[in-house]
């Protein structure tokens, strides 16, 4: 590394380098560890700052007014930093705005810190200044100011090279090793600290990485003998299970019960007692459950204690899956831990997820060696946060490697992770390190298995590749996506990524031109170090490999031909439609003529070189007795691309067939990357079928709980959905148990009757009512409010007009699409108490934010799901068919399900207050509409005016908060 670096950093107005200014500029020179210099200068954008840059930074409009014009100080800067290494926080940022607004003209080198935490700190939560600066207690001045932000960096680099130094040599080595196939600037850093350590005699010795893994022998042994134990033949001399004292676990709830003395506030809730005596009868008489239990219920408190016991008293075990990891992680961290120290039960937990979430050591160890005919350049960077980690990790979960996760390689984890069609399984060098095995065993061992409906469905009828361990008891929290995500593994699609991360893995060529892949690396390992030597055997398979690699860009070839076919059924259809649905039966034999050429064409290119991989691997087992590095597991390896290639023949041929009365197809254009792409997909149109054979009829016990099951008090249209409405009462039991809040108190609901319905002709003014009805409304809240839009059309018509009038009086408006993603921009909102969110589905349900920062939540329309997309389009025709009717009994009740969990957005504990305004007047206008407010947990109140809705706001919320002051 030079001895000379610049830190710098920028603020500015805005993400976009092209259309936003730089405000300040700052910079500071280091040489061989001292500082020498800094540079920090303010500059006028000629344009008034956005509200968040303000409150971000302190930078206000007056500031910068008598400031020299950005230009020009950009000239300054360039002056100061001259030739030298520039080090910043997400360079590509700084390099951006930089590159953009000096004409290119700067094109000094960049070093990341964001790149080399995310590497050398690859399990923290998030590698944003912020974090570092408290995870690593780095000394700070004035946060978000250029100048002290790039003193923070000079700080943070010193503490990466400490971080360098604490790692092992072996990781060093290793990093080192990788970064070095590549030309990435940062390498260097690897490079010399291995060179110090080397130069130091301390670390002479050939780093040996693998030694460094985590050996989980013992674990596995023990599991072993636990599964001995656990035979059919010993599971046949079991007694009857024992029934829970349903008495002695209401009990465990009293004010000085086992839970009451652990909390020094705690609160006795009916609702929550009644859901542990429901829970402990269904696992007493062997019922399958729906439970109802509102916000503030406890309820994952209320089916934990009943299963612990349970599994306990019988050594039976409990499988408790939810939708989201948040609640997974939730449940095993927190709320299990709690519970063994309350209960005194013996009791072990595990958590287990799909098992390509795992890091599979074989694969790895491999990528590591052979990295140079494997790896392409991005690859190999974003491999050394797995080095670091690997390491380290006693789960090997890829969740934890957040390092890793950022750097968005999604092909590389593909080589990386666990996978069934890979496995070699006890034949593996590298069992004893297995981190799918050990979750395994870790569930062999527990009595509680804490998993996600992900895992649950994916085995659905899969007994070889199990990742759960036997079991007769499941508990499914969030049981409301239920539907949708059993849909999804019932499903199957075909799309340029389902078959290109496939040809990518046996061959790819990088930038260079260079080959990469499975094919291109076993050639070179058969060769390596004996290209005079080889035998007849090795010649011929050589050769044929070499034959075999122009059958990769034929399957490509093959399966663009084939998407082209399909998105030609777009150009005659209805002007913007975005999928197509089509059945054998209906339709139009003519352009399918083509699609079904294409998809022989494609399943014979894949044929023929799925049956050549097997041909290699053949060959390769004929050559153990001339055995090269990873000659076995390259088999392995083609067994699984094999494999996997034969699921691209099945869907292909199933796809086009679409012959089957229970599926509904389709086709859809949709854009990644911001490029067009296509895709042709199945699901279907009922689940219960496949779910009461594979799942309910093979369970002792199925809890289903979640605060939105019921429309309207019912649990009939969950039922029919998911294929419990055959069940008869002493199989299946449903109750709402309720909420302990008081809502009458804590909640204000309110209709305008005055605003135009939301309907298709009437859109453009509904939006434009809706947008002046949110200023006046958020005005009213000084923000602290959330908006719930149905569609991104909408909330992009609504939100220019509210951030202008809004920030103007210094409320700040946040737009998901606008202003950051998903969580960056929660995490401002719940920071900022005067500000104002606004989003579409994704923050319908999982958004939590307690307290005076959420006081209103803005459901703009009923959440209608679109009736043109084909599964919706299916199941409302299969409805119709049963003599219902499909608005009724399907439209109607899932769009009540979400308003529910939009709603629920607003009172997340016993001191919350807020107040939710319904504005599509449709809940009063339509007769359905009585369905939406009967969902609600409190009344309503109609506001005829914007006068009357405002001050009912204002009165309401100036009530509590008089209350919270006395």
């Amino acid at each position: 590394m030079p001895s000379t670096l610049v830190f710098i950093d920028l603020e500015t107005t805005g993400l976009d380098p092209q259309a936003d200014a730089i405000i300040e500029y700052a910079a500071v020179r280091v040489r061989d560890g001292q500082v020498v210099e800094e540079f920090s200068r303010l500059a006028n954008p000629g344009r008034d700052l956005p509200l968040v840059i303000t409150r971000l930074t302190g930078i206000t409009d007056k500031d910068l007014r008598r400031e020299p014009p950005s230009h020009m100080v950009l000239s300054e800067f360039v002056q100061f930093v001259a030739g030298d290494v520039v080090v910043a926080h997400n360079a590509e940022f700084e390099s951006g705005f930089l590159t953009a607004k000096s004409d290119g003209y700067f094109q000094n080198e960049f070093l990341d810190t964001l790149e080399l935490a995310r590497i050398l700190y690859p399990a923290f939560d998030h590698h944003d200044l912020d974090t570092l600066v408290r995870r690593l207690e780095l000394p700070v001045g004035e946060r978000h100011r250029a100048l002290g932000d790039a003193r923070v960096l000079v700080a943070l680099w010193a503490r990466l090279h400490e971080r360098l130094d604490e790692l092992p040599f072996e990781v060093v080595a290793m990093l080192s090793i990788v970064s070095g196939r590549t030309l990435w600037p940062a390498r260097h850093v690897f490079l010399e600290a291995e060179a110090a350590r080397l130069t130091s005699a301390l670390d002479v010795a050939a780093p040996e990485f693998h030694k460094l893994l985590r050996d989980h022998g013992e674990l596995l042994d023990k599991a072993r003998a636990a599964r001995r134990e656990n035979s059919p033949a010993m599971a046949e001399e079991r007694p009857p299970p024992s029934r829970l004292n349903v008495d002695e676990l209401t009990a465990l709830f009293d004010a000085d019960g086992a839970l009451g003395c652990q909390f020094p506030r705690y609160e006795v809730r009916p609702q929550q007692v009644r859901m542990v005596e429901l829970v402990a009868q269904a696992f007493n008489d062997g019922q399958h459950l729906l439970v109802e239990a509102g916000t503030g219920v406890g309820k994952s408190m209320a089916y934990l204690v009943p299963a612990i016991h349970w599994a306990v008293t019988n050594h039976d075990k409990i499988v408790v899956s939810t939708k989201t990891k948040n609640l997974q992680e939730q449940l095993f961290f927190k709320d299990l831990p709690l519970l063994t120290e309350m209960l005194g039960l013996d009791f072990q937990a595990a958590m287990i997820k799909g098992r390509r979430n795992y890091l599979c050591v074989r694969k790895l160890l491999y990528l590591l060696d052979e990295g140079e005919t494997e790896l392409t350049e991005e690859e190999c960077i974003a491999l050394l946060p797995v080095i670091v980690w690997a390491a380290a990790t006693d789960t090997g979960d890829v969740a934890e490697c957040t390092g890793f996760v950022a750097f968005r390689e999604r092909e590389l984890w593909a080589k990386l992770c666990s996978a069934s069609e890979e496995c070699a399984g006890p034949a593996c060098k590298r069992r004893r390190h297995c981190f799918l095995g050990r979750a395994r065993a870790l569930s062999l061992l527990a009595d509680v298995i804490v998993a996600n409906h992900a895992v649950v469905f994916a085995e659905l009828g899969i007994a070889d590749s199990a990742v759960l361990p036997e079991h007769a008891h499941v508990v499914f929290d969030e049981a409301h996506n239920l539907e949708d995500v059993a849909t999804d593994y019932l499903g199957c699609a075909i799309d340029r990524w389902a078959v290109r991360r496939l040809t990518r893995r046996l061959l790819r060529r990088d930038r260079g031109g260079r080959e990469r892949g499975l094919l291109p690396s076993i050639r070179f390992r058969m060769k390596r170090g004996r290209e005079e030597h080889l035998t007849a055997s090795e010649l011929d398979l050589d050769h044929f490999i070499q034959a075999v690699t122009p059958e990769v860009a034929e399957v490509d070839s093959a399966l663009d031909r084939f998407l082209d076919a399909i998105d030609r059924l777009f150009s005659h259809a209805t002007h913007g439609s975005e999928s197509l649905r089509y059945h054998a039966t209906t339709r139009d034999p003519q352009p399918w003529l083509l699609i079904d050429a294409e998809k022989k064409s494609l399943i014979a290119a894949v044929g023929q070189l799925r049956a050549h991989l097997e041909t290699i691997a053949e060959r390769l087992d004929d050559l153990a007795e001339r055995d090269f590095p990873y000659r076995a597991e390259s088999i392995y390896d083609l067994h699984g691309v094999r494999d996997s290639f034969q699921e691209v023949e099945d869907n292909a041929d199933f796809l086009v067939e679409a012959d089957d009365e229970g599926f509904v197809y389709w086709c859809e254009r949709y854009f990644t990357r911001g490029r067009p792409a296509c895709r042709i997909a199945a699901a279907p149109i009922r689940i219960g079928p496949r779910m009461r054979s594979l799942l309910y009829d093979a369970l002792d016990t199925i809890i289903f709980t979640s605060a939105t099951l019921s429309v309207a008090r019912k649990f009939d249209f969950l039922k029919d959905r998911i294929g419990l409405d055959e069940y008869a009462p002493d199989r299946l039991f449903a109750e709402d148990v309720g909420s302990p809040f008081d809502y009458d108190r804590q909640m204000l609901v309110c209709v305008p009757n005055f605003l135009p319905e939301p309907d298709r002709e009437g859109s453009g003014a509904f939006a434009a009512e809706v947008g002046s009805l949110l200023t006046d409304l958020f005005r009213a809240t000084q923000g602290r409010a959330l908006g719930l839009f149905t569609s991104y059309a909408m909330l992009n018509e609504v939100y220019p007009q509210l951030k202008a009038a809004l920030e103007a009086e210094q409320i700040l408006v946040l737009g998901q699409g606008f202003d950051g993603e998903r969580r960056s921009i929660t995490r401002t909102f719940q920071r900022d108490t005067h500000s104002v969110l606004l989003g579409t589905d994704s923050f319908w349900e999982g958004v939590d934010v307690p307290g005076e920062a959420l006081s209103c939540v803005a459901l703009v329309k009923l959440p209608f799901a679109v009736h043109t997309a084909p599964v919706v389009q299916a199941r409302c025709e299969e409805v119709e068919s049963r003599g219902k009717s499909a608005f009724m009994h399907y439209t109607l009740p899932s769009a009540a399900i979400r308003f529910k969990q939009g709603a629920g957005r607003l009172i997340r504990t016993k001191d919350d207050a807020g107040v939710l305004i319904v504005l599509d007047r449709r809940v009063l206008t339509r007769r359905y509409g009585a369905q939406f407010l009967r969902s609600l947990p409190t009344g309503y109140r109609i506001a005829t005016n914007r006068r009357h809705l405002c001050d009912m706001v204002r009165a309401f919320l100036a009530a509590h908060q008089a209350g919270r002051d006395a």
